[in-house]
């Protein structure tokens, strides 16, 4: 196998290229060794373009549910947001994105691509393939909103819940088990445990078709899922979690990053794209300074006039 000289490009799907979960994500993936870049959803005809420029692909949360249409959900559940209110233009973008998205995982999943889906990425991997939702998990749980942290002032690097991982599955493998290393107050946990965020109120119920679950909450909520090793898509690399793996609550989230960097190398080692999406602009430009003596002469001059003391070169 030809080993290749570029590193793999990733692409992310999401609300847009600095919302936080998407450029935390984007950093991650980066920092595991990708290129990445940020696929456009406002053209949905696109998406089987798109997929043909990159090795693997990310789909992303967001704030509005899967369609509860989609699933053939009898009702709507009075919590359920699919739009937003009275803002057609955020409309307007909610619904491409939604018709992108679907199209791209179910692309994806036709061509073999590597494949993650991140909190309403994974439910809407799930619908996609014939599963269906919870639409409200305080419904299931007598009222607790303990998988919805984001209206608590809780920050989704904190970890707020615990999650057992199969033994077995895909996601076992890549978070280390039997040991994944956790925090202090967490070593008692037992092996197959681990310490992760929460921001979602809905959550997969019937598991769709070639998926399997692959890791479960402490109160009985499905964490994730993934190809099924015995189902039609046992060769590929499909794989879905609940949590935030972005915001490294736990080492997850680097191994996940580090995982789909290795499944998108194979890729583009074993079927190589003839055109690669190109990288958008950065975050932020780069520092217009030469080295560390420019930095210090910045300070003293900064500083002059104004006290004693400064920097030593």
């Amino acid at each position: 196998m030809p080993e290749i000289k570029r590193p793999p490009v990733i692409g992310i799907s999401g609300k847009e290229r600095f919302y936080h979960s998407v450029a935390a994500m984007a950093s991650l993936l980066q920092t595991a060794g990708a290129k990445v870049v940020f696929l456009d959803h406002t053209d949905p005809a696109k998406a089987e373009e798109h997929l043909k420029k990159v090795d693997a692909v990310v789909v992303m949360g967001s704030v509005y549910d899967v369609d509860p249409k989609k699933y053939n959900a009898p009702t709507t559940h009075p919590k359920t947001k699919i739009t937003p209110e009275n803002d057609p233009d955020e409309t307007k973008d909610v619904l491409l994105r939604n018709e992108y998205e679907e199209r791209l995982i179910k692309d994806a999943i036709k061509e073999k691509i590597p494949l993650l889906g991140v909190c309403r990425g994974m439910q809407l991997l799930n619908v996609c393939l014939g599963g269906t939702l919870h639409q409200h998990i305080p419904d299931l749980l007598g009222g607790s909103e303990d998988h919805d942290w984001k209206n608590k002032g809780v920050g989704p690097y904190v970890p707020v819940q615990y999650v057992a991982i199969r033994p077995g599955t895909q996601l076992s493998v890549i978070s280390g088990i039997p040991r994944l290393s956790t925090p202090k107050y967490a070593e008692n946990l037992p092996p197959d445990w681990i310490p992760e965020n929460s921001f979602h109120h809905q959550a997969v119920a019937k598991v769709g078709k070639g998926l399997t679950i692959n890791a479960i909450s402490e109160d009985n909520i499905i964490e994730g899922v993934e190809s099924n090793p015995n189902g039609p898509y046992k060769d590929q690399f499909i794989l879905g979690v609940q949590f935030h793996p972005e915001f490294s609550a736990s080492k997850m989230g680097l191994r996940i990053a580090s995982e789909m960097v290795n499944q998108a190398t194979k890729r583009a080692t074993e079927h190589p794209c003839a055109e690669y999406l190109t990288e958008g602009p950065p975050l932020r430009e780069p520092p217009h300074v030469k080295n560390w003596q420019q930095l210090v002469s910045r300070i003293a001059h900064r500083s002059s006039g104004i006290g004693s003391g400064g920097v030593s070169a």
